[in-house]
């Protein structure tokens, strides 16, 4: 329309720009069945949201990204659930991707237990602290 109606010269067109600032972005869609929804976030968006932005895929090592060592406030995460409804298999979805819960000041293993309880957690990965997937002390019945 900018030809046909001969206002080329008085517009410039950037292809491909979200915005003037660097930033990663991070996709989130509050209704997966929906996938046009799909909205892009900082991860200070989904952090002020409460948004999970350690998804499954990423967890699990499906995603072609690597985290050896999470850190994170985790104190108000058990009781949530009105903003973290999926709690318990998004805790189950980091065992099953090779982490076991770590006090963040000495990276010491935890158990499972401590879960409820603890207010900052490092979540490290087996490949970093040598562990095995048959540790019995991560039973998958036992409340988190």
């Amino acid at each position: 329309s900018l030809d046909l109606t001969s206002n080329t010269e008085y517009v410039r067109i950037i292809y491909n720009s979200v915005s003037d600032d660097h930033v990663t972005l991070l996709p989130y869609n509050a209704d997966p069945t929906n996938l046009g929804g799909t909205a892009m976030m900082t991860l200070q968006q989904m952090n002020d949201q409460n948004l999970i932005a350690l998804q499954p895929d990423i967890l699990l090592g499906t995603s072609g990204k690597f985290i050896p060592y999470i850190f994170m406030e985790w104190g108000q995460l058990p009781q949530n659930t009105a903003n973290c409804p999926e709690y318990k298999e998004w805790v189950e979805l980091f065992f099953q991707g090779g982490y076991k819960p770590a006090d963040p000041a000495n990276l010491q293993i935890l158990g499972k237990e401590s879960l409820a309880s603890i207010w900052d957690m490092a979540w490290v990965h087996s490949s970093v602290y040598g562990g095995d997937d048959d540790d019995d002390d991560y039973d998958d019945d036992e409340d988190v």
